[in-house]
């Protein structure tokens, strides 16, 4: 055997690329040899000094029982129903303890643990002999990752099997009859990572999980369901917090105004809320002094004013530090509550000035603002985007009707100050075009070359061959136009549609022509010499 090969890293980082390879799963993808994980099983048995590397991998994540289960004597159990979607294993003669030596050899390599919604039956037989027959009482001895992803009442108790002195992370799905909750008294408050996860907020629910709460000491990662809001406080005080996700916060009541001056989420990262109201997301980013937010994301069913949008960006501006942020997304309400609001949108309208305190954000590299309302945007704004955002890769502008007083001139903005851009979506008026991106005598010429996807909604467009020529010289790298299709008409009736697709069409092609010339020329450009050589 090659040295090399008995480097563990090397054998590693080999082993881990046989495990992954998916070329046989994306045939598009340049090719590479057609692996899986049956291959890396084969290498497992191919000598000692491979066996342990290979088949730490191998078990290291797993999402079902099963083929820990077949590593008992083969005359213990027979597979009842052997379909894919649905493998049932039912056993036929006592299990010993000797028969435990092979399977715990391979539970002591299991890293992640899943257990996903599945009928009971599948798993319920197999988790009660575990239960009665295991010589040991953790399963797991060295499980970092657990995802409880089923709520079905019956395999709940038999969690503390899985529950591992090493664990790090605990991803948790209530039962919805709240009378299990006494797992949370058992739960360490040393696990760093952990997400418990209800349907629907519960009253019991959010008491018990806001005892829980107020004993909390190390956490560092937090999904929570729904809490009272004692529990805001404990979780604003804690310093080693840096991931908070709130969800199904409907029904729940908002978090109190501030009422201490000490330091608040010190070393809060990422703030994710979901189900709230912008009130509730306001009173919580008031309890925000410098904190160090990188990525904010809210998605609130109940809609807002442009007021209070406002006022919700001014308090999250004011709350961390802004060099630190570079993820946005925000979500006002769902796109049926036009209807409920009637003649009244038009103060729910989202304004530049609305979106003004977003330009304190110098490296915001995402903003994905989703809103039943109309977003008015104009060029003077989008130029000051460019502007206060040069790291920007990614601006989503979801809305569901636009007033935009923006033009098509106004995307020359992005190009120009924008070289990361990749993803841009909002709606402007292409109507008119521009004589050209830039002079036919101005060198060096404004192009972005990383812009591949442009959204643009509903808007307006005469003639999609000279939208064409003015895209593809900006965005040369322009690979796919995305428009909206109108309601109640198909897609060879709607006529602006179809104008869009035919500028999807052409930029590709123009591009293309446009670097053949300009290759052509900068060779005919080259001196005799220079062509030589």
């Amino acid at each position: 055997m090659h040295r090399c090969l008995e480097i563990q890293e090397v054998l590693q980082i080999i082993f881990e690329n046989l495990y992954h390879d998916q070329s046989h799963y994306f045939p598009h993808l340049p090719p590479t040899p057609p692996t899986d994980r049956s291959s890396l099983a084969r290498t497992a048995r191919t000598c000692r000094g491979f066996s342990d590397i290979a088949l730490d991998i191998l078990w290291r994540e797993q999402s079902s029982l099963l083929h820990l289960l077949k590593c008992l004597p083969s005359h213990t159990w027979e597979m009842v129903d052997p379909t894919i979607s649905r493998q049932k294993i039912r056993f036929r003669a006592p299990v010993r303890t000797p028969d435990w030596d092979r399977v715990l050899l391979y539970a002591h390599r299991v890293q992640t643990m899943s257990v996903y919604t599945q009928p009971a039956e599948l798993w319920l037989e197999a988790v009660e002999l575990l239960a009665i027959s295991s010589p040991v009482t953790t399963l797991f001895p060295r499980l970092r990752t657990l995802r409880w992803a089923t709520e079905e009442p019956a395999l709940f108790p038999y969690i503390r099997m899985f529950l591992s002195p090493t664990l790090k992370s605990i991803d948790l799905h209530f039962p919805s009859d709240s009378s299990r909750l006494s797992v949370l008294s058992y739960l360490s408050s040393k696990v760093p990572s952990l997400a418990i996860h209800s349907p629907e907020f519960d009253q019991q629910l959010a008491e018990e999980v806001t005892i829980f709460v107020l004993a909390l000491r190390n956490i560092q990662e937090f999904t929570v369901p729904a809490v009272l809001p004692a529990a805001y406080e404990r979780l604003a005080s804690l310093s080693s917090l840096k991931r908070l996700t709130l969800e199904n916060l409907d029904g729940c009541p908002p978090p109190d105004v501030i009422t201490s001056d000490l330091p608040s989420f010190r070393s809060l990262t990422h703030l994710h809320v979901e189900g709230s109201t912008v009130q509730l997301l306001k009173n919580l980013l008031q309890r925000c002094e410098r904190t160090p937010l990188e990525s904010f994301y809210s998605r609130s069913k109940a809609p807002a004013t442009g007021a209070v949008v406002y006022d919700l960006l001014v308090t999250l501006s004011d709350g961390c530090i802004h060099h630190r942020l570079t993820l946005i997304s925000i979500q006002l309400g769902g796109f049926n509550a036009i209807v409920a609001i009637g003649p009244n949108a038009t103060t729910y309208e989202i304004l530049p000035a609305t979106l003004r305190p977003l330009l304190m954000f110098p490296n915001l590299s995402s903003f994905t603002i989703s809103s039943p309302f109309s977003v008015s945007l104009d060029n003077d704004f989008i130029d000051a985007m460019s502007i206060a955002w040069p790291k920007i890769e990614n601006i989503s502008f979801l809305v569901s009707t636009t007033t935009t007083r923006a033009t098509l001139s106004a995307l020359s903005a992005f190009a120009l100050r924008c070289p990361h851009l990749r993803y841009l979506e909002l709606e402007f008026d292409a109507s008119t075009v521009p004589q050209g991106p830039h002079p036919p005598t101005q060198a060096p010429r404004v192009r972005q070359t990383e812009l591949m996807v442009l959204g643009v909604g509903d808007s307006p467009i005469e003639s999609p061959t000279r939208v064409a020529h003015f895209l593809s010289a900006m965005f040369p790298g322009l690979e796919d136009i995305e428009a909206n299709s109108t309601q109640g008409l198909t897609d060879e009736e709607d006529e602006t549609y179809q104008k869009w697709r035919e500028v999807r069409k052409l930029v590709p092609l123009l591009a293309a022509a446009r670097s053949e010339e300009e290759t052509f020329w900068m060779a005919q450009a080259q001196t005799p010499g220079e062509a030589a050589q």
